[in-house]
């Protein structure tokens, strides 16, 4: 899981609102539904709870929860019950359900989960290019530096 994929997923999910809730009930950051959360939520920050409404948890969560979709999708194409790209089998996974996209053999056919496997990738190309820009590799690289020197120098 790339950072760009996740963080478009995450925009795609709730523009990035902590506590969004969308009609269906899925809630947070990440859009989890509420049973879905209880077998996959991850105490990403260490407080002791999990959290939906945590970014940490929230992230920590939709990208463990991501791995593990794609694991379940590579699997499925090499034994020949789903068809198709992988990246946008996990994500109409995570979008309309596991069992809605094997049932399908390929990405759930709402336009729903249609747009959201074609807007993610798109998305996240665009924030991996920004990553690329001088101006945002000189900033990474500064905040590097600075956590070398809170930690008394040397290199990290």
């Amino acid at each position: 899981m790339s950072a760009p994929l996740v963080a478009a997923q995450l925009r795609q999910e709730s523009g990035f609102n902590q506590f969004a809730v969308s009609p269906a009930g899925a809630q947070g950051p990440a859009q989890f539904m509420p049973q879905t959360w209880a077998r996959h939520g991850i105490d990403g920050d260490g407080d002791g709870r999990v959290d939906v409404y945590s970014i940490p948890d929230a992230v920590m969560s939709q990208a463990a929860f991501d791995c593990s979709l794609a694991g379940i999708a590579k699997d499925a194409l090499a034994q020949g019950k789903l068809h198709g790209d992988l990246t946008e089998l996990w994500l109409s996974m995570y979008n309309c359900g596991l069992e809605g996209t094997l049932a399908q053999g390929g990405v759930c056919q709402n336009s729903e989960t249609q747009g959201y496997v074609k807007a993610i990738p798109r998305m996240a190309s665009k924030y991996a290019a920004a990553n690329r820009s001088p101006g945002i590799q000189a900033s990474a690289g500064a905040a590097e530096h600075t956590v070398s020197v809170a930690r008394g120098g040397g290199d990290l």
